[in-house]
């Protein structure tokens, strides 16, 4: 065994950093704890065997911490009933330091040991583990996105974007004249970019977290020990995949929706003044679609994972608008609204609907654990106003195209931001902090804290 001082040991989900003096937990939660338990938890971690199970009588503590004071057995019970509420786990907790009937306490748990210059020693690690080695460069050379944007990880993606988007724009612009005209070439380079980077998406599948780390880089990711990364690692990775499953539907659903923009006033003479009810109809249903997938993602964005919550999807406020707008072909049904009026109120309302969960979603990318650049929070959020917008081309075709295309600008913004958040390990991280910050206990703690108001 290594004969310098460790400045931390790792056991189990727990960790204890002998520089600062406290126990990390397995949520992140961080315990001071008082001299006494902490000195009976340092001799225990430092003379436990590689594989745990060490058994210590109750005289080698008695020796190790209080030297030859002549101590009661009931006072190191005391303390170690301390220690063990300190873990969390109640005084009568067995699965760390087990009570060992006229013997003494078992640790349980294997320990490993980090040393100042990341030298580590544990049986539980592999050698090439064991040793410290670098984080996997899966930041495409870029530690924030504008510099991935306009370097070689994103540059490429952008300059195809800007030449796509410049031809679609210039496009509209010639045939601003015939507004029909104008919103179908908007309409259809939006289907066709868009569609371009749902193949993108497809192809580029996020990256997997490692299991090769060592465990000086773990701890540095915020994790309290090897063992609690490799138990929460599948745990994020499940749920980054099905984001970007719902991410990909949601860039279908506008496929199909700009789709059938474009197919509303193909063909429609600039001076006529005639509508294509199903191509309204289909906007309509691809609209509840698109809100449905909308809700679905920042659904994932907002639910800790791996945390049980009494609202749910299907619970919440997203349950309650859905409900909304079923009720309104019900009144076209009864015939209290006509149909055209059913078709408005149903257009009207997904549009408001998609335009409040959209700002949800694009919220949450905001959060403070991915620290976007002030500029990108106002692009972002100014996207937001375009689902409401989608009333206007509706109802007046003159200006459709512009805001097709101002849509299409923030949508290819939206894309490579969200793109370069799951390749960079950005969005992984963001749900790792989102689990340690919002575990269980919650809202225990909270109605905890306010009995604490005078």
């Amino acid at each position: 065994m290594d004969q310098r001082r460790p400045t931390s040991y790792l056991f189990g989900p727990f960790r204890l950093d002998l520089g600062k003096g406290y126990l990390y937990l397995e949520n992140g939660r961080q315990v001071e704890l008082t001299t006494t338990p902490r000195q009976i938890l340092e001799y225990m971690l430092d003379n436990t065997s590689d594989e745990g199970g060490t058994l210590f009588k109750r005289e080698q503590i008695i020796a190790a911490v209080w030297g030859n004071v002549v101590v009661e057995n009931a006072t190191v019970d005391k303390h170690i009933g301390a220690l063990r509420k300190g873990f969390g786990r109640g005084e009568g907790d067995q699965s760390v330091i087990e009570t060992k009937h006229r013997e003494g306490y078992r640790f349980k748990l294997p320990v490993t040991r980090v040393y100042g210059d990341t030298g580590v020693e544990s049986a539980t690690l592999s050698a090439s583990e064991a040793a410290a080695v670098e984080l996997p460069q899966t930041r495409a050379g870029a530690d924030t996105f504008g510099i991935w944007l306009l370097g070689r990880g994103g540059g490429s993606i952008l300059l195809l974007l800007l030449v796509l988007v410049s031809i679609t724009v210039a496009i509209s612009i010639y045939y601003r004249r015939c507004a029909t005209q104008a919103q179908t070439v908007a309409s259809a380079g939006q289907c066709v970019i868009i569609f371009l980077l749902f193949l993108h998406s497809l192809r580029h599948r996020p990256k997997p977290l490692s299991l090769e780390n060592g465990a000086a880089d773990v701890i540095d990711a915020g994790y309290n020990s090897a063992e609690e990364y490799r138990a929460e690692a599948p745990i994020l990775q499940k749920r980054i995949r099905l984001f970007t499953k719902w991410w990909s539907a949601m860039l279908a659903s506008w496929v199909a929706l700009y789709f059938v923009y474009a197919w509303e006033t193909w063909g429609i003479d600039c001076s006529a003044n005639t509508t294509n009810n199903w191509a309204s109809i289909l906007e309509a249903a691809f609209n509840i679609v698109n809100t449905s997938i909308i809700i679905l993602c920042y659904d994932l964005l907002n639910k800790e994972p791996g945390r049980q919550r009494k609202n749910g999807l299907f619970t919440g406020p997203a349950a309650i608008g859905l409900a909304l707008l079923a009720v309104i072909p019900l009144l076209s049904g009864l015939r209290i609204l006509t149909p055209d009026q059913g078709l408005a109120a149903f257009t009207l309302l997904t549009g408001l609907y998609a335009g409040i969960y959209m700002a949800l979603f694009v919220a949450r990318l905001q959060s403070k654990f991915l620290d976007p650049a002030p500029l990108l929070v106002v692009l972002l959020f100014s996207y937001t106003a375009i689902q409401p917008l989608a009333l206007y081309i509706q109802t007046s075709k003159e200006w459709a195209w512009v805001v097709l295309d101002y849509a299409l600008v923030l949508k290819c913004l939206l894309y490579l931001y969200v793109f370069w958040l799951v390749q960079s390990g950005d969005l992984l991280f963001y749900f790792r902090e989102t689990k340690r910050t919002y575990d269980d206990r919650v809202d225990q703690r909270r109605r905890a804290h306010r009995r604490l108001i005078q």
